[in-house]
């Protein structure tokens, strides 16, 4: 699987409802939810997220050392 890495700032990585059904995030993140952050850095969610099963996570995450900014998204 191609890790396909969008850098808005130098090393940080995008989060978004696209991105979350395509997959590829972080390495073994599948397409959909919950979106699997399992390397540490800096990512920024740039839409809400909308999780159609309320039993769903919409982020994961496996790693120590993560920021993640929602700017204002849910």
């Amino acid at each position: 699987m191609r890790i396909d890495l969008i850098k808005l700032r130098e090393g940080t990585i995008e989060i978004n409802q696209t991105r979350a059904l395509a997959g590829g995030v972080t390495a073994g993140d599948t397409p959909g939810f919950p979106v699997t952050i399992s390397t540490p850095g800096s990512f920024v969610l740039t839409s809400d997220l909308s999780v159609s099963s309320t039993l769903a996570s919409g982020i994961e995450v496996l790693v120590s050392d993560v920021s993640i900014d929602l700017g204002g998204f849910t």
